[in-house]
């Protein structure tokens, strides 16, 4: 992986900001190799909230709870994305998911 340092196996642990739609940023220091399902139950514990009512996104992609930081190339200090999950409104039938700019 083109500058990766070394040393950076699945054990080292990075810090992950998670920035909500409120501007708020929640920090997370995670394992490359942890599964990011536990970065996501944290956070919307943390929210008080239904775990489905958020959307995790890292560079424009929804995560997947049984990835890793490592699948994702998820680097130190990068930051994901969580937005609320909404549904209804225009007619069609289909969810809306709104996201801010990073």
């Amino acid at each position: 992986m083109p500058g990766a340092k070394a040393g950076s196996g699945g054990g080292a642990r990075i810090l992950v900001k998670v920035k909500g739609q409120d501007g708020e940023e929640v920090i997370f220091r995670v394992k490359r190799s942890t599964r990011l399902r536990k970065l996501m139950d944290t956070y919307t514990k943390d929210k008080a909230l239904n775990g489905g009512a958020f959307v995790f996104l890292f560079d424009g992609s929804r995560i997947n709870g049984d990835e890793t930081a490592e699948e994702l190339e998820i680097e130190d200090g990068d930051i994901i994305a969580a937005m609320l999950h909404q549904t209804g409104g225009g007619g069609g039938g289909g969810s809306l998911l709104l996201a801010a700019a990073a």
